[in-house]
């Protein structure tokens, strides 16, 4: 097997294993103590943001004077907000190429403010509903009935409630995709049917959904969002969904309500183990070091 050198004289497995180490202690040393804190200005979009002046604020990083160190940390942060997609790219370079501690430290934390912001935009698909039981429908121009799963409660903010999908409307097509037969749009694997389809299109990705609702059919486009790492715990494996938002799994009913949902996605959006995710797979895109 070809292991990718970092270009630090070790492998690329090596450096993911720092990497992981360095996301449970960003923490950043200070040379010198200070009797008070610095006063740090409000955090303010700059205005030249030339190549010329984030390098010099990069380079500020590891000044020796530590008000340098506090404004420049704190430019690059603003930047960062203005243009992420250039930023990220930038600290991703300097985590990986930096002999600097200092900068690597605070690249990573500028990467985890950016991994939060790219949070939507990665991993399994999510759209935000709970499902009722599967019913069969005949469609408008259909000779024979498919089936569909009722919404039965929709989440705050959440891609479905963004897209104008309300509770009782009924999913009957998922980007053109029909189900004939009984049990095929909600079998009892978790990872098949509708389910399946919306976590296997992936988080970030439009979709169009068919929707039965007061007797007709009507379009909707939703762009899906990423899905809770700890949604199992309420819609594993094996699961067998009920409608008003309690659920049966493993033999103990369970209810799932709205602050349970929210609360999932701020805890995984922060969590170190969706960073770490995030992280490995933007160093894996980067180009090797000549």
């Amino acid at each position: 097997m070809n292991h990718q050198s970092t270009g630090h004289g070790f492998s690329f497995a090596t450096y993911v294993l720092w990497i992981s180490l360095s996301i449970n202690h960003l923490v950043f040393a200070e040379p010198e103590p200070s009797p008070a804190p610095v006063p740090v200005p409000a955090l303010v979009a700059p205005v030249d943001m030339s190549d010329a002046k984030i390098e010099e604020n990069i380079t500020g990083l590891i000044s020796p004077k530590r008000e340098q160190r506090q404004q420049s940390a704190q430019w690059l942060e603003a930047w960062a907000t203005k243009e992420s997609a250039k930023a990220k790219q930038k600290f991703l370079f300097l985590l990986r190429d930096s002999s600097e501690p200092e900068i690597r430290e605070r690249s990573m934390k500028l990467l985890r403010a950016l991994s939060i912001v790219d949070y939507e935009n990665t991993g399994e698909g999510y759209i935000g509903i709970t499902m009722g039981i599967e019913a069969a429908v005949t469609l408008p121009g259909d000779d024979k009935p498919c089936y569909g799963v009722p919404v039965s409660m929709v989440t705050n903010g959440g891609p479905a409630e963004l897209s104008g999908i309300k509770a009782g409307d009924m999913i009957v097509t998922f980007d053109g995709r029909k189900w004939r037969n009984q049990g095929e749009i909600m079998p009892l694997d978790a990872n098949g049917g509708l389910r399946g389809e919306i976590r296997a299109k992936g988080a970030g990705k439009k979709v169009t959904l068919g929707i039965w609702r007061d007797n007709a059919l009507i379009s909707v486009d939703a762009v899906l969002g990423r899905r809770p790492a700890n949604l199992d715990q309420f819609v594993g494996g094996g699961i067998v969904i009920r409608g008003g938002g309690v659920f049966l799994n493993g033999g103990a009913i369970q209810q799932f309500n709205q602050p349970d949902v929210t609360a999932l996605i701020e805890e995984d959006k922060n969590s170190d183990a969706f960073f770490k995710e995030w992280l490995f797979n933007q160093m894996k895109s980067l180009p090797p070091k000549n």
